[in-house]
């Protein structure tokens, strides 16, 4: 606010202790306590026959649907799913299956975008087509159509990484008939849908289908931890069902009957559900207090995020430019920050190498937004609380300096 005066930058103190703030770790403990001990104790215990064959074990499909169902609003029949080894591995089986008919593919991906998930499709062969996202997610209007069209497009309608933005019904609405009209398959990331503190959790895409040209990616890594590697494909159409389980045939399951077992007591037991509303209320907590901490330093602005574990801080400098990883500003704030004694991540880092391609929204709204420009990631869910609540004050300071330094 105009008037304030500027904090003054502090070192942090020589004891102060390391905290990673890194975007996308999850927190350090799992879900654990006696539920966590008896899923893997009764999964242990599970007949060495029961492996559910291609698709996944029929009681983990089950709670599946059944999670779908509770925390998605998403009706979905268990025999729909299939079974994978997280996001990745389920992508992989989507562009294998689409693939089969249509040889090498060209892939429409939000730019910026999850780095991780862009590089399936590279490492496989196809081609990346970069889409403009603006402060409300994928900008629709400005999707590639005729023969530029890519065959499929990877999103997240819910919660886009990492602006944080949510398409409105009809950003929705539109991209469903974009993709009739051209022929084009939705690959639905819904990266983070459930930890959404402001409002219930948004619908997904797949539940306004009417013409089966949506598929739904979900895992369940990042909500209990990566170390489960387990998560979900939920085609709309009878078609693509049957396609994707011809490949998995081929590549066979890759997720263990006891980790199956496992995920599926955490499941039917309302474990899962428990813990996501814990951490709903968690993170909630934690980006009300970073906002409280970055109240009085200048020149940074904190993303507005309905959801998620991560946030994005801008830097209001003249000048800076989207897709350079050395961004003075960005540069500076790293810097400060690893002196500190915090690990952040880089906005840049959103940007792929075809970044230069992907429509940018020139309007002050999407700036608002947070389209282009310097900024750092940080990842809200690893650190203990008392770390995290102590840490705020040294990341206020150390952000402090990339004003000073200006």
């Amino acid at each position: 606010a105009p008037g304030r005066p500027d904090p003054v930058p502090a070192p942090a103190p020589a004891s102060a202790p390391a905290v990673d703030l890194r975007p996308g770790l999850p927190r350090t403990t799992r879900i654990g306590g006696a539920a966590w001990r008896s899923a893997w104790r009764r999964a242990a215990a599970a007949p060495e026959a029961e492996t559910g064959g291609l698709t996944g074990l029929p009681d983990l499909r089950a709670g599946i649907a059944e999670h779908l169902r509770l925390m998605r609003g998403l009706p979905t029949d268990p025999a729909a799913l299939l079974v994978t080894a997280g996001s990745r591995d389920g992508l992989e089986l989507i562009l294998h299956a689409l693939a089969a008919t249509r040889g090498t593919l060209s892939i429409g991906v939000e730019t910026p975008g999850y780095p991780g998930l862009r590089r399936v499709p590279q490492v496989l062969g196809h081609r990346i087509v970069p889409l403009g996202v603006d402060g409300n997610g994928l900008r629709v209007d400005a999707l590639p159509t005729g023969a530029a069209a890519p065959d499929a497009v990877i999103v997240t309608p819910s919660h886009q990484y990492p602006l944080g933005g949510s398409l409105s019904l009809d950003r929705r609405l539109a991209l469903l008939e974009w993709a009739r009209n051209e022929d084009a398959l939705i690959i639905e990331d819904d990266f983070n849908s459930e930890l959404r503190y402001t409002g219930a959790p948004l619908p997904p895409l797949s539940a306004i289908d009417p013409h089966g040209r949506t598929v739904l990616l979900g895992t369940f890594s990042r909500l209990l931890s990566p170390d489960l590697a387990v998560g979900f494909v939920r085609p709309t159409g009878a078609a693509l069902l049957a396609e994707l389980r011809d490949v998995r045939e081929v590549l066979g399951m890759r997720v263990s009957a006891t980790t199956q077992h496992a995920v599926a007591h955490l499941l039917a037991d309302g474990t899962v559900r428990r813990h996501t509303r814990t951490e709903r209320l968690r993170l909630g907590r934690r980006r009300e207090a970073l906002l409280a901490a970055m109240l009085d330093v200048p020149g940074v602005r904190v993303l507005p995020m309905h959801g998620g574990s991560d946030a994005v801080i801008r830097f209001d400098t003249a000048g800076s430019h989207r897709g350079r990883a050395g961004a003075d500003p960005e540069a500076r704030a790293v810097a400060a920050c690893a002196d500190a004694g915090i690990t952040v991540g880089r906005l840049s880092a959103a940007w792929g190498a075809e970044s230069q391609a992907a429509p940018v929204d020139p309007s002050p709204a999407a700036a608002v937004g947070g389209v282009g420009g310097a900024g750092i990631v940080l990842g809200l869910a690893r650190p203990a609380d008392g770390a995290f609540s102590a840490m705020l004050p040294r990341l206020a300071s150390a952000l402090a300096t990339v004003h000073h330094t200006r």
